[in-house]
């Protein structure tokens, strides 16, 4: 499972379309993997068959990167993360 922090702009929406493109892949939208609360899946992940909410099912992180990857409290969430 491929974890997509609600904190890191853009990586749900990447996670997306690598599961589309790899089929069996799930993705993961739990707020923090070391937690069992869900994050709101983001529009692009509510249509996703495959989707799983379970932190323990966990087995990679995607980091996407790019000009908001660190800004404000999201930012700052996301390297705590990292």
């Amino acid at each position: 499972t491929l974890w997509a922090s609600p904190a890191n702009p853009g990586a749900a929406e990447l996670a997306c379309e690598l599961a589309r493109a790899f089929p069996g892949l799930t993705v993961s939208t739990v707020a923090d993997v070391g937690s069992s609360a869900s994050a709101r899946p983001s529009t692009a992940l509510r249509g996703l068959a495959r989707r799983s909410r379970r932190a323990a099912d966990v087995t990679h992180m995607l980091l996407y990167l790019n000009q908001n990857t660190w800004l404000e409290e999201d930012g700052e969430r996301l390297a705590e993360q990292v």
